[in-house]
């Protein structure tokens, strides 16, 4: 048992993120020393940034030592704030479709919560008969609200609004059910892994080398060289976290770690195409120096299906 902990997979990935976190902090410390005649911090966003990550992660760990009940309740709680940031963002004010949605969202996390405890034979070892039933449930749920009220008038604007939002969300609550995979545990903390380091390693590669752009118009600041970079390193520390995934080999691993990262920067840019076209910068502030929820899990948001349908299938 290392530290207390008894999961498998969090056994094999705590000293690594302690130690990559410890030596941020030292790296951090000793940039914010060197600056200290001057009258603001050039990483003073960075001390904030880090200041939230760091109980994030902190609770993402322990929800995932926690179980299915744990990590579907944080999965469930970010997907509900996100829902939220989305209906603000997009002035989506509709309170009986709203409230449709939620209904179903509730149902898929009390169904990723407790889904190892009941094991309907029409939810299927995976929970992947749940994922079914929510996307059925609110699709003619949602269709049928200005069927009731017998309107036409906006009803394509409000039907698009409230898939796109119920899509998001559905998408996002595949993390919740990535426990009860095979070695679920550690399908969580690899899908955070590729998503993670993909995310840094294209702004990294970005802001070193990158010259030509990307998506100019979704995202000005992106860049083919850190697309690619990202992608790269996302797989490449998949690669190095195959422990995680015991069942699969080497080329398996390094295959789904490459799917991931390619799905996961779509997210980011999904998630950037809305924002451009609301002229918003962010989801909301509700995490300082990060955004929102929804600015934080955006890449996440289509990682976490794509791992969960990868594994499934092999």
């Amino acid at each position: 048992m290392v530290l207390g902990v008894s999961d498998p997979a969090l056994q094999i990935a705590l000293l690594p993120i302690m130690m990559l976190f410890g030596g941020v902090l030292v790296i951090q410390t000793l940039a914010s020393l060197l600056s200290w005649f001057r009258k603001r911090d050039p990483l003073a966003n960075l001390w904030k940034r880090l200041a939230v990550a760091i109980p994030i992660i902190a609770a993402i760990l322990i929800s995932v030592e926690i179980g299915p009940l744990g990590w579907g309740f944080l999965v469930g709680i970010f997907m509900l704030i996100g829902y939220r940031e989305y209906c603000s963002g997009t002035e989506f004010g509709d309170a009986t479709m709203r409230k449709v949605t939620t209904a179903v969202l509730l149902l898929l996390i009390a169904a990723g919560m407790t889904h190892d405890k009941t094991m309907f034979g029409w939810a299927g070892e995976h929970g992947q008969g749940w994922l079914s039933l929510g996307a059925m449930l609110a699709i003619m749920l949602l269709w049928l609200v200005p069927v009731i009220r017998d309107k036409a008038e906006g009803a394509s604007a409000d039907l698009g609004r409230a898939f796109v939002g119920f899509a998001l969300c559905w998408m996002f609550i595949h993390g919740s059910f990535l426990m009860h995979l095979e070695n679920g545990s550690g399908a969580i903390i690899f899908t955070f892994l590729v998503v993670s380091m993909g995310d840094s390693g294209a702004l990294m590669v970005g802001r070193l080398i990158g010259k030509h752009p990307f998506r100019p118009v979704i995202s000005p600041k992106k860049t083919w060289e850190g697309a690619i970079g990202g992608i790269f390193i996302g797989a490449l520390c998949g690669w190095f976290g195959r422990s995680l995934l015991p069942q699969l080999s080497d080329i398996e691993v390094i295959g789904v770690a490459v799917f991931v990262a390619i799905i996961a920067a779509t997210g980011d840019l999904a998630l950037s195409t809305l924002k451009r076209d609301l002229g918003v910068k962010d989801w909301s502030n509700a995490l300082p120096g990060h955004g929102g929820i929804l600015d934080r899990v955006d890449s996440f948001i289509f990682g976490a299906p794509a791992c969960y349908w990868a594994l499934m299938m092999l």
